[in-house]
């Protein structure tokens, strides 16, 4: 009966086109708490994705009774329209969600194009325009977003996720104190929106507001714990108050979601370096390996090849998936000309995962480095009968030959 998963468990099953088993879920969270705004919006979008266009408008009348404001069951009625609108926006609606879930891999590019054909088909839907507005921040074309965001805001300015990217642009412009009063109003509009209260917290962070920001910040995290964006805010402020073992768990966290986000890359690169000068590289970070071992791809990248095989040596310790960690170290040696002491890597990455395609692969070409066709033919076909269309394995295989 708990609320908020009831209704996260709704919004998963929305985000992969199953608005119908999402619908369980949104009820069991309104029967809980029929207060939160957020359940209703979500409910009644998922009807109407459903195509129950009665029990929307049922759910309208009920969410008005619920105290929703009168501003969103208008937009909610919008969407309902006639059945050609319902199925603009459905299909307008899906585009969304696809956006979304290039933004959030770190795909902006895709999400730009995708979002641009979506206006072409429907040019005053303040939602894609808000939405394009953020992902050309993301790539920091200001003036793209600015042009955008404006165009939203004409045609609707009070949805939420306008006002935060208002507040994101101008907190990308460095206008702190403005995008502090932005986020306000509209926190005030949206209280219980957690989108918006990691970006109030983001703005308290810049206005130097730091104990005010881990509230919102924290609250962000009771609900999401998640929310990569608030890790990262949090993070920084630990940082900034020299609590290091904190901000070092938050960034760790948060590169394991989201490891395209460069903005943290430096700062945990360095705690992580600062750390190895005052401890053994076991003691570094004795907790789940996969942040670990994303760093370790980060140090290698960098050229920081000592660091980078103590952090895959660490994700190996702590267990769980090492067989990534035994992957690239591999890799690393293999690299460093290594080849015998990578062929062991490659092999212990394979015990714990015997249907690791790589491992067989890139052991193939070790073997074969080595002399040792007989070996390198043996793994390079493993792999390719684990993939049968593994393009690189084909070649290798034929190399070899």
């Amino acid at each position: 009966t708990h609320p908020d998963a009831n209704h996260n468990m709704g919004v998963l099953a929305v985000s992969v086109g199953k608005a119908d088993q999402a619908l369980p879920f949104f009820k069991k969270a309104l029967e809980a708490n029929s207060t939160v705004e957020q359940f209703w919006i979500s409910y009644i979008d998922a009807l109407i994705k459903a195509q129950k266009t009665d029990e929307a408008k049922t759910a309208l009348a009920q969410a008005k009774d619920a105290g929703v404001k009168d501003v969103t069951l208008d937009q909610l009625k919008q969407k309902l329209g006639s059945p050609n609108n319902l199925n603009e926006h459905i299909l307008i609606e899906n585009l969304i969600d696809k956006a979304i879930e290039f933004r959030e891999n770190g795909r902006f590019d895709e999400a730009i194009d995708l979002l641009k054909e979506g206006i072409i088909k429907s040019p005053k839907d303040p939602h894609l325009l808000s939405l394009l507005s953020h992902c050309h921040m993301l790539v920091n074309n200001i003036e793209e977003a600015d042009a955008n965001l404006f165009k939203a805001k004409e045609i609707d300015p009070n949805i939420a996720s306008i006002g935060w990217n208002e507040t994101r642009l101008l907190l990308k412009k460095k206008d702190n104190e403005q995008a502090l009063e932005v986020a306000t109003k509209t926190n005030k509009r949206f209280p219980d929106d957690v989108e918006g209260m990691a970006v109030l917290g983001a703005c308290l962070r810049a206005n130097n507001k730091n104990d005010e920001a881990l509230k919102h910040l924290n609250r962000v995290l009771e609900i999401k714990p998640n929310y990569a964006e608030a890790l990262i805010q949090r993070g920084f402020i630990y940082l900034s108050q020299n609590k290091i073992k904190n901000a070092l768990i938050d960034l760790e966290n948060a590169h394991e979601l989201k490891s395209h986000i460069s903005q943290i890359w430096l700062p945990l690169a360095t705690l992580l370096k600062e750390s190895a000068k005052h401890q053994k590289a076991s003691d570094i970070s004795p907790r789940d390996p996969d942040p670990i071992n994303s760093l370790g791809i980060l140090f290698e990248a960098k050229g920081e090849s000592r660091l980078a095989k103590e952090a895959y040596q660490k994700a190996i310790q702590v267990g769980s998936s090492r067989h990534h960690a035994y992957f690239n170290l591999a890799n690393l040696l293999s690299k460093d000309g290594d080849l015998e002491l990578a062929t062991n890597f490659y092999l212990q990455a394979i015990e714990n995962n015997p249907n690791y395609m790589l491992a067989f692969n890139n052991l193939g070409v070790v073997y074969k480095e080595q002399g040792n066709l007989s070996l390198a033919i043996l793994n390079t076909q493993k792999a390719i009968d684990l993939k049968p269309d593994f393009a690189e394995a084909h070649m290798n295989m034929g190399v070899v030959l």
